[in-house]
């Protein structure tokens, strides 16, 4: 799962987890299921990499029994496809 973000520091939490509780449901119930989780922070002026680094190092991590949470930050903002692309 790609998630580019741009100035989504307070939206990641929520979202995180709600995103977390369907993938491990869907890897619970499908053995073969596996995913990874890709923020890649947009060139955001806010906190928002911060925050992708905090779920990373400990947030919603620790909730991920079957997947992975990996943070990506962009230099400047390229749009929401190259965000895509590069996650």
């Amino acid at each position: 799962l790609v998630v580019p973000a741009f100035n989504e520091a307070l939206r990641l939490k929520p979202m995180l987890q709600e995103a977390v509780i369907y993938l491990e449901q869907r890897a619970a119930s499908d053995a073969s299921f596996s995913y990874e989780i890709i923020i890649v922070d947009d060139g955001s002026s806010d906190q928002t990499y911060a925050a992708a680094l905090k779920w990373q190092q400990g947030g919603v991590s620790e909730a991920l029994k079957r997947g992975e949470l990996r943070a990506i930050k962009l230099s400047q903002n390229r749009g929401k496809g190259f965000a895509v692309r590069v996650g």
